[in-house]
């Protein structure tokens, strides 16, 4: 093994992983398997993890020959990946997935053919004509081989992305180069040429039929599906390759520094989430400053990342893993430790079945790439990751992940509260009100520091379904009193409870018999269902999940009558239809399907039309008798 040639050119895999016909021990007996028996102590063999691994020495011939000083997207950023892979005894436990260069069908999935001819015709110009076309773009460097190279990094990408997605590896590292997350639809920039992840996720539902890519830039990028993970940077390309299409999730965390950090995007920027039905499908975490550290990375995980991703259900994540983001990295400036990085894609791995690929893309400290790269391929394999200390995210952190949440609350239902922006025309399923406006103050979204939880009342808002209703019936030109019932928080406010009946005829006394009305509809949402008594034209209730459905007294005939002009909405696993069932003192019960476990808002929201339908109809039969 000391001889072996860990460039890969030869396509030969290092060690291919073989499950054992192993026996299985039944009970404290031994079985008969293969013609023998075999001892109970036998174990039982778990299913292997296959991790694939992309690396060809010919990525290497990619160089900047216009300038003596050292350039920091070097050659032997791969080469010492990889020989750190080999000295700490990984590779002879991965398999090789050979790299192969990309086709012009396949890049023009996310390029145009002009972008295509530009990189291909690269090989043919002098030293000179080259160094224009350095000066000519953003942050690149070009030779000979670049297009070589750039379609062996696309190409590499590719082919781990479908190993793994077919199963033929569990998962795995593309050690790649030129990296690609910058490289936008028709133009090179940020030593980027082919957006290889872009590419590859695009194959992958081309090809595959993948439905769901998730992708995550981790320090320049973070995306689902296809994931830009690890990356300081933004990643501009793969963004933008992906804005509008909903079944793949853009995921990054990046330095940001308010658009001032490179590429300088204001694209990058929290606020930006997607088009048209891809809304929600692009998160960006933009960091603020240099100098984050663990714990503002695992709190992201924790808090955005890792919730969104299992709400999305990927079929494949991709990970544009660049190691920008690490602890000595002159460029970043950040302090990710490979513990940190382990410990994401330990993450990662309980997603999409395992099926996960690490690209890398960024990093230009050799040490620090090489060991960060060793922590992620050490958890591929199945290694746990290193022990990290107390997760104590910074203030800049917090808020950070506090204002991700405000916007994207609004497409995640893992994320609460949901934030409502007052400027939208229209947000579905919700009315909103300037809190000004607002008289009751318990049915607020607030709007609050993420620091010092104090609400800032200019930019909070109100969330009414009630509102709906009552918008409804004004434009009916009925009247209406809407009364709240306010939540029991003590002994004595449980007591009072009991004098709601009270408060009824109170209401009934002072306001609507004073007003005549020839027809009457009462309504009872949430607690305010227990005011409902014997009343005139019909009594509508849709009591809390956990709320019992109250009697009326048997007395004469308002049992038929109450039965008659009643309606009570319940969801199909209320614990009414198990212990009444159709008792005609608990009036007209219904159930309506898909109500389970939902709360008293959405209920009133999704059967607002029925109910208004309802009420219209009793109104219309209804001959009120004095």
């Amino acid at each position: 093994m000391e001889d072996m040639e860990i460039d890969g050119t030869e396509a030969q895999p290092y060690v291919l992983i073989e499950t054992g016909n192993l026996p299985i021990t039944v009970g404290n007996r031994p079985i008969y398997t293969n013609g023998r028996y075999i001892s109970k102590s036998t174990p039982t063999p778990l299913k292997s993890t296959k991790t694939g691994v992309v690396y060809d020495r010919r990525m290497r011939y990619h160089a900047n020959i216009h300038e003596d000083e050292h350039h920091p997207e070097d050659p032997s950023r791969i080469s010492s990946i990889q020989n750190m892979f080999k000295a700490a005894g990984c590779l002879e436990k991965m398999i090789l997935i050979n790299a192969r260069e990309v086709t012009k069908d396949e890049v023009r999935l996310v390029h145009t053919d002009e972008h295509w001819d530009f990189v291909a015709k690269t090989s043919a110009l002098s030293e000179a004509q080259l160094g224009k076309v350095a000066d000519d773009y953003n942050s690149i460097y070009v030779n000979k081989e670049t297009a070589l190279s750039a379609r062996l990094s696309c190409g590499g990408v590719i082919e781990l992305c479908k190993a793994v997605a077919r199963g033929d590896v569990t998962n795995g590292f593309a050690n790649v180069r030129p990296p690609g997350h910058h490289a936008e639809i028709n133009e090179p920039m940020g030593f980027c040429f082919f957006n290889n992840v872009a590419v590859a996720a695009q194959c992958l539902k081309r090809d595959l039929k993948i439905e769901k890519v998730f992708i995550l830039d981790w320090y320049d990028y973070l995306c689902f599906s296809i994931a830009d993970l690890m990356d300081i940077h933004h990643g501009n390309g793969t963004q933008k390759a992906f804005y509008n299409d909903p079944n793949v999730v853009y995921c990054s965390i990046h330095r940001y520094d308010n658009a001032n950090f490179y590429p300088g995007d204001p694209q990058a920027g929290h606020t930006f989430v997607g088009g048209g039905q891809a809304k929600g499908k692009t998160i960006n975490i933009p960091w603020p400053r240099p100098g984050m550290h663990d714990s503002d990375y695992i709190y992201a995980f924790n808090k955005v990342v890792m919730p969104i991703a299992y709400e999305f259900d990927p079929d494949i994540v991709i990970v544009s893993a660049g190691f920008d983001a690490a602890e000595g990295d002159p460029i970043g400036e950040n302090h990710v430790t490979p513990a940190a990085f382990g410990h994401m894609t330990h993450m990662l791995k309980s997603l999409a079945a395992g099926k996960l690929v690490l690209a890398l893309e960024g990093g230009y400290n050799l040490d620090s790439i090489s060991n960060s790269a060793l922590a992620c391929v050490k958890v591929l394999l199945g290694e746990h990751p290193a022990k990290l200390g107390p997760i104590k995210p910074s203030q800049e952190c917090v808020e950070t992940i506090y204002q991700v949440m405000r916007v994207q609350s609004r497409y995640w239902s893992c994320l609460k509260p949901i934030y409502i922006d007052s400027t939208e025309e229209k947000v579905p399923g919700k009315l909103v009100i300037d809190i000004m406006d607002m008289v009751k103050l318990f049915r607020t979204r607030a709007d609050t520091c993420a620091t010092s939880n104090l609400t800032n009342l200019a930019t909070s808002y109100m969330s009414d379904s009630v509102y709906q209703y009552i918008e409804t019936i004004i434009n009916q030109s009925y009247g209406i009193i809407d009364v709240d019932v306010p939540p029991a928080t003590n002994d004595t406010q449980k007591s009072d409870l009991h004098d709601l009946k009270d408060l009824l005829i109170f209401l009934w006394d002072h306001f609507v018999d004073y007003a005549n009305p020839k027809k009457v509809v009462i309504i009872g949402a949430g607690r305010g269902y227990t005011m409902i008594m014997r009343s005139t034209a019909c009594v509508i209730m849709v009591p809390g999940n956990n709320d019992s459905v109250p009697t009326i007294a048997k007395k004469g005939d308002i049992v038929n009558w109450y039965f008659d002009n009643s309606l009570v909405i319940l969801p199909e696993n209320h614990v009414y239809w198990s212990k009444k069932g159709g008792k005609k003192d608990s009036g007209k019960c219904i159930q309506v399907p898909g109500l389970n476990n939902m709360s008293i808002h959405d209920k009133l929201h999704i059967l607002r039309q029925d109910i208004i339908e309802y009420f219209h109809q009793q109104l219309t039969k209804f001959n009120p008798t004095r």
